[in-house]
């Protein structure tokens, strides 16, 4: 995991001994807010989770303590490594011992679903609430936290890891609108689905290589699929639309595998617009907007054997990475390209 920063309060020169108590965090973002335990009693804000017992999974910890902390279910597979805190200090309780601690942070989703905190009485004494807030709230309140029993270097500690945050991008999300500038485009809902169903549904040769044939109950689960250690913050289930009419349907999903990268889950066009350069095209301007936003790669799969989605996707520029993985039905072949 690599480090993001170290907070060092260079005043344990004297101390005799030391003392470490790592901890493990959850970095849960929904619409540009996070996930933060705030102390209503001191007017703080700290990213949920706690200390990791001995022999415990630092994984293990996080999830257990978000979910005591601020009754969050964390999904598993969602988990992905962020970065690391150094913080070495004198002890509050103790001037002889030199407190020593590494946070490990974790990018990761949670199930809708809250279940009631288990606090313990320190927690229950600070009156520990779940909120889903904004960045730079935190940021101020953490850096003009009045008296309280713990160290500025915490509040600072979350502060500075919010602002590395934002300036990584994790907080913003794409103005989708600015995708193309001959189509609509649009986050697509639960509202739409009879209408994604019905382009799909056209679209026979696709999936006679990739069934079953489109439903709503499967383009339902389409809009909340994600790979493994994604967050739903990075997924844009989108339409493109001209006139009101439904021309595309694409399952776009950003730093995927990485964070240079954007993956294409999902694309289909419809198909009367087929065949007349349409797609290529709109393909070719997602490239060209997706490089201005600093992606440097574009990756997807299609299904071994189908001709039409081959032909298209190597004709658009992606290549083969050597890449497959098996379903039950089919085997994908993994292309990207670059930008």
């Amino acid at each position: 995991m690599r480090l993001l920063f170290e907070l060092d309060g260079k005043d344990y020169a004297e101390c005799t001994h030391t003392y470490v108590r790592n901890s493990a965090r959850a970095i849960i973002i929904r619409d540009g807010c996070l996930a933060m335990v705030h102390s209503r009693k001191y007017d703080y804000y700290k990213f949920p989770g706690g200390g990791i017992r001995e022999n415990e999974d630092p994984v293990e910890a996080m999830i257990r303590e978000t979910r005591e902390e601020a009754g969050l279910t964390v999904i598993r597979k969602s988990v992905r490594e962020y970065g690391y805190v150094h913080r070495i200090e004198k002890s509050m309780h103790d001037e002889t011992e030199c407190f020593i601690q590494d946070n490990y942070y974790y990018l990761c989703e949670v199930e809708e679903q809250a279940v009631s905190q288990n606090l313990d009485d320190y927690e229950a004494k600070e009156q520990f609430t779940m909120e889903f807030v904004d960045a730079d709230l935190v940021i101020e309140k953490n850096r003009h936290v009045g008296q309280s029993p713990w160290s500025n270097l915490m509040f600072e500690r979350e502060a500075h890891v919010l602002e590395i945050l934002k300036a990584e991008g994790w907080l913003e999300r794409i103005d989708v609108r600015a995708l193309s500038d001959v189509y609509q485009v649009r986050l697509l809902t639960e509202k739409d689905v009879s209408s994604v169903v019905e382009l799909c549904r056209k679209n026979t040769l696709f999936y006679q290589y990739c069934p079953p044939q489109a439903s709503e109950q499967s383009i339902q689960a389409d809009m909340k699929a994600l790979p493994n250690r994604k967050q739903l913050f990075d997924k844009y289930y989108l339409g493109y639309y001209q006139d009101d009419r439904l021309m595309a349907v694409m399952d776009l999903i950003m730093r995927c595998p990485d964070e240079k990268s954007a993956f294409i889950g999902f694309f289909m066009l419809e198909k009367e617009m087929q065949n007349r350069g349409i797609g290529t095209a709109l393909i070719s301007e997602l490239a060209g907007k997706l490089k201005e936003r600093g992606c440097q790669r574009i990756r997807l799969g299609w299904v071994r054997g189908n001709p039409q989605a081959e032909h298209f996707w190597r004709k658009n520029g992606f290549q083969q990475t050597g890449i497959t993985y098996d379903t039950e039905d089919y085997t994908v072949i993994v292309a990207e390209r670059l930008l």
